[in-house]
Formats: C-alpha cells, sequence, structure tokens
C-alpha cells in the first residue's frame, strides 16, 4: 500500500495492484471561496474566512503527473473542495478523463457525475465489490454535527495482499465510525480532521483531539473484546 496525500482530501492510493485517484480536487490555487459556490448553501463563522479563496495552494504534482497510470477514480462526495465543480452549470470533473472508472456513493452523485460527461460510473454498494485484487466497501459517513451539510461516504478497502485500510472521509465520529472499525478492524486508518464548521451544521468533521481520544477508547474496548473471545 501507497498513499499518497495531493491536497486536502485529495489523495493517490497504489493498493493490491490498482491505482485509486480519490475525491480529485484538481483546480489551481484561488479559484474560489465559499461566498461563490452557487446558492451560497456554507456560511462560516468567521466570514474572513468565508472570503478567503482556494485552493490555498497549487498542486504539488502538475495534473497529468497525478492522473499517471490511475486505473479508477472514487468520490466520497460532490463538494467543491473534494471535486472540481463548475460554478456555471454545476458540472464536475473538467481536469478528468471522461472514460476513466468512476465509483460514487449513491445514484444521486452518479446522475451529476453522468450529466458532466463520464460514462463508466459504478454506485459503491455497502456489500462492497472487488477492484482487481481489492475488495472496496461504502462506509456511511455523518458529515455534520446537528445534520448532514450533505451525504457522504467513507471507503474500506482490503485485500489478501494488503493491510486493510479505512479512508474515513468527511465524518464526525458517529455510531457509523465505531460500527466499522469494529466489523473490519483496520490497519490503517486515514481521517479528515480539522476545526472545518459552518453556521447551520456545525463541526462537518472531527477535531485531532477529539478523534483521538475516541481512538484509545476504541483500541482499549477492541482488546477486551479480543481478550474475552480467546
Amino acid at each position: 500500500m501507497k498513499l499518497t496525500q495531493i491536497r486536502n482530501a485529495t489523495n493517490r492510493l497504489e493498493y493490491a495492484g490498482t491505482t485509486f485517484l480519490i475525491d480529485p480536487w484538481l483546480a489551481p490555487k484561488h479559484t474560489l471561496s465559499f461566498v461563490d459556490i452557487p446558492g451560497m448553501p456554507y456560511h462560516i463563522p468567521d466570514p474572513v474566512k468565508e472570503n478567503q479563496p482556494m485552493p490555498f495552494y497549487d498542486l504539488p504534482f502538475p495534473v497529468e503527473q497525478i492522473m499517471e497510470d490511475v486505473d479508477a477514480v472514487i468520490v466520497t462526495h460532490l463538494h467543491p473542495d473534494h471535486i472540481d465543480i463548475s460554478p456555471i452549470d454545476g458540472t464536475v470533473g473538467a481536469p478528468l478523463d471522461k472514460k476513466i472508472q468512476i465509483y460514487c456513493q449513491n445514484e444521486e452523485d452518479a446522475a451529476v457525475l453522468e450529466k458532466s460527461g463520464f460514462s463508466r460510473i459504478t454506485v459503491l454498494p455497502l456489500t462492497g465489490l472487488k477492484v482487481g485484487n481489492a475488495k472496496i466497501t461504502r462506509i456511511p459517513a455523518q458529515h455534520g454535527t446537528y445534520k448532514n451539510c450533505g451525504e457522504a461516504m467513507g471507503v474500506m478497502f482490503s485485500a489478501e495482499t494488503e493491510k486493510t485500510f479505512y479512508l474515513a472521509g468527511d465524518t464526525v465520529w458517529y455510531y457509523g465510525v465505531q460500527k466499522a472499525i469494529n466489523t473490519f478492524k483496520p490497519e490503517v486508518i486515514a481521517l479528515n480532521c480539522c476545526a472545518a464548521e459552518t453556521k447551520d451544521f456545525a463541526a462537518l468533521i472531527a477535531c485531532t483531539n477529539f478523534i483521538t481520544e475516541k481512538m484509545n477508547k476504541t483500541r482499549s474496548i477492541t482488546k477486551k473484546i479480543d481478550d474475552t473471545i480467546s
């Protein structure tokens, strides 16, 4: 397994012989701010941050290098910090090859991807599916504290030749995360952690200190369960 963080939630994962590009936000720096999103659905408690142009930095590599030998793209959800979205017509993924295989979370996202010109779209099931020598499984996420600011997913990767890897995605800590960890017992977990929040949805993803506390409790609980079973 080789995981390379490109930017924000954009990662390149080489796993069991397959190369995945996850959440391809490939726009040049300073492309948009929260106030530029059509309909202005998100309001940040700090008005300065609300007007800051994103992304803050350019990509560390050219798009061609990022896309080199990529077998499939995984889009955890259609937010503008996870995939490029046109402010004009709402289409997504402009820099991507429209013939590449894309995995998404639901039929609604699939419809937007199809409208955007992609032809190989698969909704990732909760039961998982085989991609080469790997199995990828959709894990529900809770993208907001008071309520979801939009549906999102995490992904569990498993293979005989690799450690089980849980990409939690944009989620706060809730029972679904705990259930996924207890069920799959991933040996590697990638978390999106920061203080991201909006006025309507509060924290959108869990903060680092909170996650560390929960993970320590999870390890303790898992050990007690294993000790009981053995």
